[in-house]
C-alpha cells in the first residue's frame, strides 16, 4: 500500500527542518557539539594551528616554547603560550596571547598581542610589573576581549585588583603561576568607548606594593 503524497512531503519537510536547525546549532554552538577542551591532544592542535599563522604570515622561524595557560569561553580559546628565540645572551620573558574562536570549519583567530623582555633576572631584581592590553574587536561582543594581561615579578604581590575609573567595574586578576617562577595574570573587561584603568597589586593583608594606571581607547 502507497503511502499518500501528502505524507512523503510532510517526511521531507520535517527531515529539512532538523537537518537546518542542526546545521544552524553546529555553526552557532560548535563547541557543544566538539568539546574539544576534552580532547587529550588539543595542546597539539592548537601548536598546529598557531605555527601554520604564522607560517601563513611569513615568519618561518617561528617555533612556540610551551602553552603555559589556555581560558576556555563559551565559543573558542585564548591561549597564553611562550616562544623560543634561538641563542641568547641570557634568559628573556615573553608571553604571547592569542584568542582562537571554534567554527565549523576549524579554528579561527581572532586577536591577540605579545611582549618579549630581554633580561628575564632584571625583571626578578626590579620587582617588575608588567601590564599589556588587547581591545576588543568589532566580531566579538560577547566580553571575551578585552583583556589586560601582564606578569608579576614581585613575590609579596598576591592579588591583582582594577578598577576602571570611569565606569567603577572592578574585577580581580587570574594569577598563574608558570615556569622559571613567573606569574603571569589577566583580566577580561566588557567592551566601552574607553577605559581609564588603576592596577594595584597587593600583598597577602591587602596593603598596596605598586600601583599602575592604565589609559585605553576602545574603538569596538
Amino acid at each position: 500500500m502507497r503511502k499518500p503524497r501528502w505524507l512523503w512531503k510532510t517526511s521531507i519537510a520535517i527531515l529539512c527542518i532538523v537537518l537546518i536547525g542542526f546545521i544552524v546549532f553546529a555553526w552557532l554552538f560548535p563547541m557543544k557539539l566538539t568539546n574539544p577542551a576534552a580532547d587529550p591532544a588539543i595542546d597539539q592542535t592548537l601548536r598546529g594551528v598557531i605555527t601554520e599563522r604564522y607560517h601563513t604570515l611569513n615568519i618561518p622561524d617561528f617555533e612556540m616554547e610551551d602553552i603555559v595557560h589556555k581560558e576556555w569561553t563559551n565559543d573558542g580559546v585564548i591561549v597564553f603560550y611562550t616562544r623560543k628565540y634561538g641563542q641568547l645572551v641570557e634568559k628573556s620573558a615573553d608571553l604571547n596571547l592569542e584568542y582562537w574562536k571554534k567554527t565549523v570549519l576549524g579554528w579561527k583567530w581572532v586577536s591577540g598581542g605579545s611582549y618579549q623582555y630581554s633580561s628575564l633576572n632584571k625583571l626578578k631584581q626590579d620587582k617588575g610589573l608588567i601590564i599589556e592590553y588587547v581591545p576588543g574587536t568589532e566580531t566579538d561582543r560577547s566580553g571575551k576581549l578585552p583583556i589586560v594581561y601582564g606578569e608579576s615579578f614581585d613575590p609579596d604581590v598576591v592579588t591583582i585588583e582594577l578598577t576602571d575609573k570611569q565606569t567603577l567595574n572592578k574585577q580581580v586578576a587570574k594569577m598563574i603561576q608558570i615556569q622559571d617562577g613567573r606569574t603571569i595574570w589577566f583580566v577580561r573587561f566588557p567592551n566601552s568607548d574607553g577605559m581609564n584603568i588603576e592596577i594595584q597589586g597587593k600583598d597577602e593583608t591587602g596593603k598596596n606594593i605598586v600601583r599602575r594606571m592604565l589609559k585605553t581607547e576602545i574603538n569596538a
